[in-house]
């Protein structure tokens, strides 16, 4: 069983998650009953929330609404969760904060001095909050979905627009559509929303099992060089990969340079024991190492996931790849050693695999039969 938290704004309250759980059948739904009203204690609330739910039930979903959201950007747990839905977020605090001052007639300077301001209106403005959101600026690292309404009063479409583009996540705009989205239009068009990215993330999934069945372990690459942007998805994609407690110990160095790349490869060719003329790469244009930090108890599992990740990523953008082994005698070298340092990589790192990927010249291999009787079951 996955679990869901959601986060209220302003005004709301953590019973609002009832609504959210006839949308996340089978799932553990529930709502954080926050007590800070800054993003820094806020953001450690969260953070400590999902962390607990996520011990107990593994996947975690955040809802987070206006103000709630704001403080769940802050929070640091975009690392932690599966998906994002972001429902009108508070993303310019700043110029939030400055409308106020001068809607109240404060400086600046005079919010500096006093530290706190209490307007005529009841809102309290504090140096120290204004500070923040300047030195600190929302970030999310992890999936996400925002929605907005065009009709929002506190953020307008070119700032939302700027930072789903920044974060990399779809931005979905009601026309018409409310900061607070309560009405019943409104709220059906958020429960639909919902619907449809579940039955994407079940597509996705689908589309992930038929990628473990078709992989294919590639031997005779094209020369010519994939775009760099295919690179760079794959070399994303094994960011993602599952890692213990969290450390992420493994990392992944791209080489494209053709000369260091077949350097690396006579080096590979001869710890292997072939002759010369050998290419334990076969052809591949692009090599990437990955090395996992031996001070991690589980870098050589984390290694390994991240080199999955990269095939499956490889083969689902259409390019053949395949497991390269001996980066482990490689970067047992003084010079390997010293190319670390030269990439500013620091401490005690063990090469876990090689992904040799490109194009794949010629037809792809068709799969061996499974072997029976790998399944046991205990029920």
């Amino acid at each position: 069983m996955k679990a869901v938290l959601y986060i209220h704004g302003r005004g709301g309250s953590p019973g609002e998650a009832e609504h959210y759980k006839a949308l996340f059948p089978g799932c553990f739904v529930t709502g954080l009953d926050y007590q800070s009203a800054t993003p820094w204690d806020a953001g450690k609330e969260i953070k400590e929330a999902v962390m607990k739910l996520k011990k107990q039930y593994g996947g975690i979903t955040l809802i987070a609404n206006s103000i709630g959201a704001f403080f769940a950007l802050h929070s640091g747990a975009d690392s932690l969760t599966d998906k994002a839905y972001f429902i009108s977020p508070v993303i310019d605090m700043e110029k939030l904060i400055l409308g106020m001052m001068l809607q109240a007639g404060v400086t600046e300077d005079e919010l500096k001095e006093k530290g706190t301001v209490i307007t005529k209106s009841g809102e309290i403005l504090s140096w120290d909050y204004l500070t923040y959101v300047r030195e600190n600026p929302v970030n999310w690292s992890g999936p996400a979905e925002i929605l907005y309404g065009s009709g929002d009063n506190l953020t307008d479409i070119e700032t939302v627009k700027a930072f789903a583009n920044k974060i990399n996540a779809k931005l979905t705009v009601m026309e018409g559509g409310e900061h607070w989205f309560h009405t019943q239009e409104q709220m059906a068009f958020l429960d639909k929303w919902i619907i449809n990215n579940q039955d994407k993330e079940k597509t996705k999934m689908n589309e992930i099992i038929k990628a473990m069945e078709e992989r294919r372990s590639i031997r005779k690459f094209r020369p010519d060089m994939p775009a760099k942007e295919q690179i760079d998805e794959i070399l994303n994609a094994g960011l993602y990969a599952a890692n213990g407690r969290g450390m992420q110990a493994a990392i992944a160095i791209a080489v494209t340079n053709k000369e260091q790349r077949d350097k690396l490869a006579d080096i590979n060719r001869r710890i292997g024991g072939w002759a010369e003329g050998f290419d334990p790469f076969y052809g591949a244009p692009v090599i990437i190492i990955v090395l996992a930090d031996k001070s991690c108890p589980t870098y050589i599992y984390d290694g390994s996931l991240m080199m999955g990740n990269l095939m499956l990523a490889a083969h689902s953008l259409g390019l053949g790849s395949i497991w390269i082994h001996r980066a482990k005698e490689e970067f047992e070298m003084p010079e390997y050693k010293a190319m670390l340092k030269e990439l500013g990589i620091e401490g005690e790192w063990e090469g876990i695999g090689h992904c040799a990927l490109g194009f794949i010249d010629g037809d792809m291999p068709a799969a061996a039969g499974r072997k029976d009787g790998r399944i046991y079951r205990i029920d």
